[in-house]
């Protein structure tokens, strides 16, 4: 979809049912004209990450399919993507356009941190498709003073974040029980010392624990590693200390790396999926048909981003320029029809998807192949 395109938005005024924000505004900020901007955050323009290039072309595609699904409306909609050097530089972008009336951010894990007080320090909603850093939205000791320390402007618009993923600390849990279902016992855990390294590398211990994984001695002796980060170099260097036949172990955020770890086997990563629902079909065949591909799995999250600020925004109506609006009933989505399954967002900004929302694959002669979705 180009930049810019119009399509039509919102009806009928109406609240979506469902959790209160953890703080209410105590201040508006109105997106200005009759055209609301939806920003759509990309990867840097020739990214070779093809996750996060497929989830960004799946929000492009539900803009472009948006058109005929609303009519009527109080505003128009225009969809705006961007794609700078800097994942800031594309919040800035968005807050600096005063009709922005949402911000769909970051697609790795972890990255949202660089862009949430932006968009929050303007009243502005920032729904992630797929970064799963739990420390975003709740306290953790990995990160003292999560999650308040991402926010510039929590006393005056309280949280202004949400996701669709599930968190980490729900992966980590996905991550514990495929690792048992491989006959684990010994696990070596290692992190890249990033707030979000350290946080679901710390969630995986506590889960490996609870399930009779014991902590290896050295990483030689381990049956298996897990690596926490979204350094792939760092990641590497981690995979070398491994025994030759530990089973390593990746989360999400190094989906793009798991192929360059110099091993033809045995490594698993993670990703954000679920089972193919008559409606995730229907995203699949719509995205065959742009893109002449098959998506993965994480793919559908970015749809499902881009269809629940447009619902939000239709359920609006005439206040759907009022941002505080905006953030408010996104956080009170209540059992969505949607193509991952029936959506809820409580006052945290996390969605109703746990650990079943999942799926591993494996490394196998340099390419990446699906084992198992984790259900």
């Amino acid at each position: 979809m180009r930049p810019g395109l119009a399509v039509a938005a919102m009806a009928s005024a109406a609240v979506v049912a469902g959790c209160s924000t953890t703080a209410t505004s105590t201040t508006s900020v109105t997106a200005k004209g009759r055209t609301l901007a939806i920003y759509l955050s990309g990867p840097p323009a020739g990214s070779h990450d093809l996750a996060a290039r497929q989830v960004f072309e799946a929000e492009q595609l539900a803009c472009s399919q948006s058109a005929q699904l609303y009519h009527g409306s109080a505003f128009s909609l225009r969809c705006v993507s961007v794609q700078r050097g800097e994942l800031s530089a594309n919040a800035r972008a968005a807050i600096q356009n005063t009709s922005s009336i949402a911000y769909v951010g970051e697609i790795e894990p972890g990255a949202s941190e660089q862009t949430v007080g932006i968009t929050n320090a303007l009243d502005l909603l920032q729904v992630s498709p797929t970064d799963t850093a739990v420390e975003l939205t709740h306290s953790v000791s990995a990160v003292p003073g999560s999650p308040g320390r991402y926010y510039e402007s929590p006393g005056a618009y309280g949280r202004t974040f949400a996701r669709i993923a599930p968190t980490s600390s729900q992966e980590a849990a996905a991550q514990v029980t495929f690792m048992k279902s491989l006959g684990v016992r010994s696990l070596a855990i290692g992190n890249d010392a990033s707030d979000y390294g350290r946080t679901i590398a710390q969630a995986v211990r506590r889960e490996a624990s609870g399930e009779g994984i014991a902590g290896a001695g050295s990483p030689a002796s381990a049956d298996a590693g897990f690596y926490g980060g979204t350094s792939a170099t760092a990641a590497a260097a981690f995979v070398k200390t491994l025994g030759a036949g530990a089973k390593v172990f990746l989360p999400s955020a190094l989906y793009g790396s798991a192929t360059g770890l110099g091993r033809s086997s045995g490594v698993y990563v993670a990703m954000p999926g679920v089972p193919r629902s008559a409606s995730e079909r229907n995203f699949e065949r719509a995205f065959r048909a742009r893109f002449g591909v098959q998506p993965l799995h994480a793919a559908v999250f970015g749809y499902v981003a881009v269809a629940a600020v447009m619902h939000v925004l239709q359920e609006a109506g005439r206040k759907a320029n009022d941002r505080s609006v905006v953030v408010r009933d996104f956080h009170r989505l209540n059992g969505l029809a949607s193509a991952v399954g029936a959506l809820s967002i409580d006052k945290a900004g996390d969605s109703s998807l746990g650990p079943s929302a999942f799926v591993f694959s494996e490394v196998r002669r340099g390419q990446l192949g699906l084992v198992v979705p984790r259900r």
